[in-house]
């Protein structure tokens, strides 16, 4: 398997490794993504997913990196972010930031 759903929460999806801070979610790994490096070989996975999870984390510079680290060449990766104009951003108290169309150019 060498597909990769970071920050899974209640998404389980069959086919990824899912991975977890929280215990109380099924997971196939539990794991605190603001702790580097991720417990995975470098080139590993050839899809990565992280929806709606890189604003929790505290260093997304740092986690982009590692991501990268651990991508296959040419690997797809999806991200999902609130735009920082959107109400939702931050009706979550956890939400560190925002991001903006540009913020990964």
């Amino acid at each position: 398997m060498n597909k990769l759903n970071l920050g899974c929460g209640l998404d389980y999806k069959e086919g990824y490794i899912n991975m977890d801070f929280n215990e109380e979610v099924k997971a196939d790994k539990h794991f605190n993504l603001n702790e580097l490096p991720y417990p995975f070989k470098s080139n590993s996975f050839s899809e990565i997913l992280m929806i709606r999870i890189l604003e929790h984390l505290n260093n997304p510079d740092l986690v982009m990196k590692e991501i990268h680290r651990i991508a296959k060449p040419k690997a797809i990766i999806k991200i999902r972010v609130p735009h920082f104009s959107s109400i939702h951003t931050w009706i979550d108290i956890e939400h560190k930031r925002g991001y903006s169309i540009k913020t990964f150019k």
